[in-house]
């Protein structure tokens, strides 16, 4: 299990190790029933999830980046870090 807060104080989001899904894709993924995590490496990675108003069926993607890298971070853009979340998002 992994917990993951957006911001200082806020209230953490559980994931579960999702080891089917990390075997086939060769990545370590967790999962929620609203995201997804995929690592980008031992320091960084990236959660995709959709927006959706209620009763909506489909919504809006929305990535981001996390890293204890100063420099990643700011290397990373929305784009790559959504190109390299969909290159495993195909696989579920």
């Amino acid at each position: 299990m992994m917990t993951l807060s957006l911001t200082e104080g806020g209230m953490p989001a559980y994931f579960v190790f999702d080891e089917a899904i990390s075997k086939k894709v060769k990545k370590t993924v967790f999962r929620n029933r609203m995201s997804m995590v995929f690592m980008y490496d031992n320091n960084s990675l990236v959660m995709v999830r959709e927006k959706k108003e209620r009763n909506q069926t489909e919504g809006e993607t929305l990535v981001d980046f996390f890293s204890k890298d100063k420099a990643k971070v700011a290397a990373m853009t929305k784009e790559k870090a959504m190109e390299y979340a969909t290159q495993y998002a195909g696989e579920f």
